[in-house]
């Protein structure tokens, strides 16, 4: 079913364009991009971006290579998108009987959407489907199902010619906020799901991880609520710190807090905490927090509400930037967890306009220009001259801070290894590094920005640096 015509639903409206913000659409409905963990955004390889909303059990598509014209495309609530390799999008969403069932449908990248497929099976109430996709095309679907007595996450497994038997992976009392990733790089096929239990303040967040296409799980819980999981891993280079997924969430103080663990497995079955630090990237009062995927090894972008406003951040080791903020008091934001663009954030957000809700689209680049130095009794760690650069650049590492006489390692936008670089002498008390532009290959790269990182003492120091090559 399509149409173009809107009688009190989304209201098309030329793109506006106001401090980098773009209102899309306006609809009568609060919850037309409503549950947080269900990805209402996706962008694809050609760089078109899609919005996905819901009102009086029709699901629409906003599309910004159509000047972000609407489309009605399917019957149903509560969609929620993931995108292929392959360009093909999949959508999970429920119907709109009174015992609501999880539906599911794919567009191929030239084609239309397929009938609904129903996933679930009648009698209880199903709600709130999330979907990822790995490198096999397989379709990781999770969503809770209800019962007078609990509430249950089940998860199912779309191949591309048969679909699992359904797994019931948990089941207790007040269950929220579910969500799945599978990699972003296609790389492996692990699943990664998360959820809260419990009710008020008192609850815990839950990650479980699967390898073997969910023959086995494994996990582990912290006090929190509110999370949200993602995971970037590039083949090369495979270890501890690159392939690792990110878990965020809030504390019971509502501190926006960040886990970090690696993608394998002890020889006891115990999921290996390899960073457990309590890392605020925010501090008190937020009100919800979105992730988006992890550039490894360079950082992550982040979106989160609080006092107000919507914020759009980045955080990088120890850094954390602010790169945008939006006041009037945004709703329903939502995040593009994406395998494409990775130096770009794509978000979506909603605001009361007195008689209605406008629809936002906010797009900006991710990544800080430059990194603060990090520094050593006054003296930094890592130099870089001349920065920008057009042929030629040196870098100087204190050897103070070094314990041995390590390699530099210059990554590209997307957190592949461009070049490895070994040190050539010293001066004054530092190492010394020169960089041609040239990739391992002996390739010139393009201009753009590069990524220094610096291992030293067993991997126990990391000194990183952004470059621009001009």
């Amino acid at each position: 079913m399509k149409s173009h015509l809107v009688l009190l639903a989304i209201i098309i409206l030329p793109c506006i364009n106001l401090k980098g913000q773009t209102l899309i659409g306006t609809t009568q409905y609060e919850t037309s991009l409503a549950n947080r963990t269900q990805r209402k955004i996706i962008r694809d390889a050609n760089d078109n971006v899609y919005v996905f909303a819901s009102m009086t059990n029709s699901i629409w598509i906003g599309q910004s290579n159509y000047d972000w014209g609407w489309e009605e495309i399917l019957i149903g609530n509560n969609p929620s998108a993931a995108i292929g390799h392959d360009n093909t999008m999949h959508l999970v969403f429920e119907s709109t009987d009174d015992t609501s069932q999880i539906m599911y449908s794919l567009k191929p990248d030239t084609g239309v959407w397929s009938t609904p497929l129903a996933l679930s099976t009648g009698g209880n109430i199903n709600i709130l489907p999330v979907a990822d996709v790995d490198s096999a095309s397989v379709v990781h679907v999770v969503w809770l199902e209800q019962d007078v007595y609990h509430d249950r996450i089940n998860y199912i497994k779309i191949y591309p010619d048969s679909i699992s038997q359904i797994q019931n992976l948990y089941s207790d009392n007040a269950v929220s906020d579910v969500s799945v990733a599978t990699n972003l790089q296609y790389f492996d096929n692990t699943v990664y799901i998360t959820y809260a239990v419990g009710e008020g303040i008192d609850k815990d967040v839950y990650f479980i991880c699967s390898s073997d296409y969910g023959n086995t799980w494994q996990g582990f819980n912290y006090s929190g609520t509110l999370p949200c999981i993602s995971i970037g891993l590039y083949p090369e280079p495979v270890n501890y710190e690159y392939s690792q997924p990110k878990l965020f969430f809030l504390d019971n103080e509502k501190n926006a807090v960040v886990k970090t663990y690696c993608d394998t497995f002890s020889t006891s079955s115990e999921y290996i905490e390899v960073d457990n630090y309590s890392d605020y990237i925010i501090e008190g009062q937020v009100t919800d927090i979105f992730i988006d995927n992890v550039i490894p090894p360079l950082g992550f972008g982040f979106i989160y509400l609080k006092d107000g406003y919507l914020i759009q951040g980045f955080t990088e080791g120890s850094y954390h930037f602010i790169m945008d903020t939006i006041s009037d008091n945004p709703i329903n934001p939502g995040i593009a967890y994406k395998q494409f663009c990775y130096n770009k954030i794509d978000y979506v957000w909603m605001e009361d306009n007195g008689t209605g809700y406008d629809i936002y689209y906010g797009n900006s680049d991710k990544i800080p220009t430059a990194l603060p130095p990090e520094k050593t009794n006054n003296t930094e760690y890592l130099r870089a001259y001349p920065n920008p650069f057009s042929a030629q650049i040196t870098f100087y590492l204190n050897r103070n801070w070094c314990d041995d006489e390590p390699d530099l390692s210059i990554y590209n936008i997307e957190g592949k290894k461009v070049a490895l670089l070994k040190a050539e002498g010293t001066s004054n008390g530092f190492y010394t590094y020169k960089w041609n532009s040239n990739d391992i290959r002996g390739d010139t790269l393009p201009a753009g920005q590069y990524f220094v990182h610096v291992r030293t003492g067993n991997n126990k120091k990391i000194s990183r640096m952004i470059i621009l090559l001009k």
